[in-house]
């Protein structure tokens, strides 16, 4: 409703306010032009708020404007946060030896496996249903419900008496994941002006490692200063979930175009003037009727109304399947499932990280694996300063190389004798590798995000990514079966890295930077040159 939105409650959806009154030329010349939601949010994120020209560029003036917006994108990235903190909590569980011995029975490639293997099965099938159910429930609710999935199905992980029931509960706790995973980077990009979307959507992702400094540093003080019971740490790790849970109930709206595309131009209306409100903009609010003018195009392509019955709902499904793998997208689909399938797959190594410092004899894994973890960060910070600049695909790809030079290095030392005398070259390795893959992680969620329309964007992330963890199901029996010949497994794992690598630069994806995402996936050049052609007389006009 408009009273969810300060500035419009007196005024109405349709109404206007201007930061000193009157009427100025720019309002009058939008009062004229049908703006996009695309043009709309570039000009509230870059609107003067000193005159006519914008003078407030410091980060402070920044913050003080944007806050209310920034505050929604930490509720995002506390999303990704918690789901880090949830989906990694058994790396740091199975290298404890009474875990081991209460839950395992010492029986880490059978049922560590099975257990590590189940939160990943777990995503894939909370990421199908998230598809299913992506026109029915929206991406607010689709976020809501399954941070809810994770953080209970964390706590009853902590209550687990054996292996199946653990293993049960991470099942549901991956459900929860695999839902979140599939909205998030969607509303992500449907709340952010072009300009900066690679930006946004890096932060709000790579909050991904923020969750698991959280996860070492709990780690840390669970396991090696407090000596506490591993269902202690399940239980902590499980808590982020629900504050994140609480932030975006609290100060997200649902997505604008998710809204607009469903015919609900009024609701879409308050959600864009609600975001566009937090980003600092006092200018001409945006109208129905200019939503209207350009969702009505898209469709006649596209979704009449949300479905109602499970009938409605599964054609549904069906439909946005087939347009995932129709013409204009079906490239960009099988790229992303390769590219997702051979990072992922060397991704989850990090489950076995702790378990290997062990098993070599290091003196503070607790506090390594904290360090690799922090150090983690400089990917995607690095990826959402440059992603915008350099390219997604340029930062894919050099993070993946990064990656397989130092796992490399990790694969001749851990291949000796003593793998303990070269404790700090592999702590060093492991640092950079976390940089660089992470990095990657980052770039690869603006990439299929923005890869895929608005009417299939979770759809289409949900596929991409359930074929990674679909592959690293079968690469965790794998590093399981391998965990004893430590050089192999780590040699295996830089090959795969290389091949990724080079796919991304043999088979290259459409570069988005700063463009207009796509709304509809059958009226996909029509409706780009319609808005690049109404977005030049804009700018003219200005």
């Amino acid at each position: 409703t408009n009273e969810s939105v300060p500035f419009l409650a007196s005024s109405g959806a349709e109404g206007k306010l201007l930061e000193n009154g009157g009427t100025s030329r720019h309002d009058q010349q939008e009062s004229k032009y049908h703006r996009t939601i695309d043009e709309y949010f570039e000009r509230a994120y870059n609107y003067p708020r000193k005159g006519p020209i914008n003078t407030d560029s410091t980060i402070y003036e920044k913050l003080r404007h944007q806050w209310r917006y920034i505050i929604m994108l930490v509720a995002l990235g506390m999303s990704t946060f918690g789901e880090a903190t949830e989906m990694f909590s058994i790396g740091y569980v199975l290298s404890d030896s009474n875990f081991q011995e209460d839950i395992l029975h010492n029986d880490m490639a059978g049922n560590g496996a099975l257990i590590t293997s189940s939160v990943t099965v777990g995503m894939i099938l909370g990421g199908f249903t998230a598809g299913l159910f992506e026109d029915k429930l929206g991406r607010k609710k689709t976020l809501l419900w399954g941070l809810t999935l994770s953080y209970v199905s964390g706590i009853f992980a902590a209550c687990a008496p054996n292996a199946i029931l653990l293993a049960f509960a991470r099942l549901l706790s991956g459900f929860g994941i695999g839902a979140v995973m599939a909205a998030m980077p969607a509303l992500a990009t449907e709340i952010s002006p072009s300009k900066e979307r690679g930006f946004i959507v890096s932060i709000t992702s790579g909050f991904f490692m923020f969750g698991l400094i959280g996860n070492s540093l709990c780690g840390y003080f669970v396991f090696g200063v407090f000596k506490l019971s591993w269902r202690v740490f399940f239980f902590l790790a499980a808590t982020p979930a629900f504050l994140a849970f609480c932030l975006i109930a609290k100060f997200l709206p649902e997505s604008p175009r998710f809204l607009a595309l469903h015919g609900e131009y009024e609701a879409a209306t308050c959600s864009a003037n609600a975001v566009a409100f937090a980003m600092g903009w006092r200018g001409t609010v945006i109208r129905s009727k200019e939503i209207a003018h350009h969702f009505d195009k898209e469709r006649q392509f596209e979704h009449e109304h949300r479905p109602s019955g499970a009938r409605e709902i599964f054609q549904q499904a069906m439909h946005n399947l087939a347009l995932v793998y129709s013409k204009e997208l079906r490239g960009a689909t099988i790229t992303l499932q390769l590219l997702w399938s051979t990072m992922n797959s060397t991704a989850v190594l990090s489950f076995w990280f702790n378990t290997l410092f062990e098993d070599f004899g290091f003196a503070y894994v607790y506090f390594d694996s904290l360090i690799y973890s922090i150090v983690g960060l400089v990917g995607p910070v690095t990826c959402a300063l440059l992603v915008d600049r350099v390219g997604r695909q340029r930062i894919f790809t050099a993070g993946m190389v990064i990656s397989a030079i130092s796992i490399a290095y990790f694969a001749v030392a851990a291949s000796g004798i003593d793998p303990a005398r070269h404790e700090l070259g592999i702590i060093c390795s492991v640092c950079v590798y976390s940089a660089a893959i992470s990095g990657s992680w980052t770039s690869m969620y603006v990439m299929a995000s923005e890869s895929f329309p608005t009417s299939v964007r979770s759809t289409g992330v949900m596929l991409c990514s359930s074929s990674g963890r679909l592959t690293s199901v079968f690469i965790q029996y794998v590093n399981g079966a391998l965990i004893g010949r430590p050089g192999l497994l780590l040699g295996v794992s830089s090959t795969v890295m290389v091949f990724s690598a080079l796919l991304s630069v043999f088979v290259p994806l459409e570069d988005m930077t700063n463009k207009f995402v796509r709304d509809s996936a059958i009226a996909k050049t029509a409706t780009s040159t319609h808005k690049d052609e109404k977005a030049t007389e804009f700018t003219d006009a200005y």
